[in-house]
């Protein structure tokens, strides 16, 4: 044992010393940096960090680099950020980019375009489909990856599927549902089938699915290697909810139709309320379930609706005070709470973030929530008060917009805007810059609200502004 740690004891002296020289130590720094690009560039070692929110690839959707579409002289082009013109206006239709790849048409064909503007594939309109959560693309029944590149084979026509699983058919004759890879996970037979993946939180890392198949039979199926939890025949109908609950009605005999709420965990049906009571939502963090007793609840002599089923204890605990959680309420750990005519703001355990003292209280979309919490560290909300509303900042406690009307802001987008009829002008914030503005509108009552820019647009132009707020460019859409 001696002798080995003297031969590493030597080897790093030797390496030391051979690195002293700066000839060798500039060599090896070269080669370590070539090599390192090499793996991010040629093998994929270190990939873009992705976070995807209920199937929101929030990274991608609020890129700040991203070209911007615009319409001039009836056609459709894009620009950078800076307004300068990326690729010329020529097509009939134009979506924005997701990654290095837009949706553009002329006429009766749709083309996937790259950011020099080059086609990459040519289709029939409507035959194109792109999935957040996997990055890939569907276009004339073929699946492609986010680089294009065919997964699927030639003798598969490939339909819309469900979070990242595409129903498919081969020959004509053979059914089967596929992943992003083009891996072959559940084999439907001679008989077309459709999929519908399960909503999940983070907290639950498997999601199950449903396969329906034409012959009126259906599965559950674990949507990352196809293994069937349970298969169902055709009297029985079966419903997908969030967080891997699914809704069976089924018909027994005499025609009666019995109704069981069961979800799914560890490829097993783990827990199943019996006929008549619901779960409306699985809190997989604290372990239970929101229930509705509905018109069995009276015979168990209780006084209100609602209840928690916690898994672990396998017992029910009465609430009155909570309205039916959500999955975004669940995703984001807030829900707006009730008290009268009140609102206000509390955490998934009742205590309370903001007290019951406005008229109401709107919440953003989930994928917007979570990206400002984790890109500026804002945890934002829209207060009503009168004819006031508040843009808020929940964790630093700070107001940062206010106006006498609403303020309108959409789910992939980091502006606010409210408008102010009195003096022709829209007043604009974007979370990520903090950048605040009062803009003329010149007569109109439109606005977009992209990711990475804001355009107010009237018949005769359309003004465009980068996330400062620093008008880029003016054009004369038609």
């Amino acid at each position: 044992m001696k002798k080995f740690w003297g031969k590493v004891k030597a080897f790093w002296a030797r390496l030391l010393e051979k690195l002293s020289e700066k000839r060798v130590f500039y060599a090896v720094v070269s080669t370590s940096a070539a090599l390192l690009v090499s793996a991010i560039v040629v093998l994929g070692v270190i990939r873009p960090f992705q976070i995807v929110v209920l199937g929101v690839n929030v990274n991608q959707r609020f890129d700040q680099n991203q070209l911007v579409p615009f319409r001039e002289g009836g056609l459709w082009g894009f620009m950078d950020t800076r307004g300068r013109v990326a690729i010329q206006p020529r097509f009939d239709r134009a979506k924005a980019f997701n990654g290095r790849y837009a949706l553009v048409g002329s006429g009766d064909r749709d083309q996937i375009i790259n950011r020099r503007g080059e086609i990459q594939i040519d289709v029939l309109r409507e035959t194109v489909v792109y999935d957040e959560v996997t990055r890939t693309w569907l276009a004339g029944g073929t699946l492609y990856n986010h680089n294009l590149r065919r997964v699927s084979h030639n003798r598969q026509d490939v339909r819309r599927g469900s979070r990242g699983l595409f129903p498919f058919a081969e020959g004509g004759d053979s059914f089967g549902i596929m992943n992003a890879n083009g891996r072959k996970i559940f084999d439907c037979g001679r008989t077309s089938c459709e999929i519908e993946v399960s909503t999940v939180v983070r907290e639950l890392r498997i999601a199950y699915a449903l396969v329906t198949k034409d012959n009126g039979t259906s599965v559950i199926i674990n949507s990352n290697n196809g293994r069937v939890i349970v298969e169902y025949g055709e009297t029985t109908e079966v419903e997908v909810r969030d967080n891997n609950i699914f809704r069976v009605i089924s018909v027994e005999d005499g025609g009666r139709t019995a109704t069981f709420y069961r979800y799914i965990e560890r490829n097993r049906i783990t827990v199943e309320a019996e006929d008549g009571v619901s779960f409306s939502l699985h809190d997989p963090r604290n372990r239970f379930f929101l229930t509705d007793f509905g018109e069995t609840w009276a015979d168990r002599g209780r006084n209100g609706r609602f209840a928690f089923y916690r898994q672990r204890e396998d017992t029910f605990h009465q609430t009155s005070a909570r309205r039916p959680l959500t999955i975004s309420d669940l995703t984001t750990g807030i829900t707006r709470s009730s008290c009268g005519n009140l609102s206000g703001v509390n955490d998934l355990g009742d205590l309370a973030i903001l007290p019951c003292e406005f008229d109401d209280v709107i919440m953003l979309d989930a994928a917007l929530f979570t990206f400002l919490r984790r890109r500026v560290g804002q945890e934002l909300v829209i207060l009503k008060n009168g004819q006031e509303y508040t843009l808020y900042d929940m964790r630093r406690g700070r107001t940062l917009m206010t106006a006498q009307s609403s303020i309108q802001t959409v789910a992939g987008s980091t502006f606010f805007a409210a408008f102010d009829n009195r003096n022709d002008t829209v007043l604009v914030y974007n979370a990520i810059t903090g950048a605040k503005e009062t803009l003329s509108t010149d007569g109109a009552n439109s606005w977009t609200q992209g990711s990475n820019f804001f355009s107010i647009n009237t018949a005769s132009r359309t003004r465009f502004f980068n996330n400062r707020l620093e008008e880029i460019r003016a054009v004369s859409p038609n």
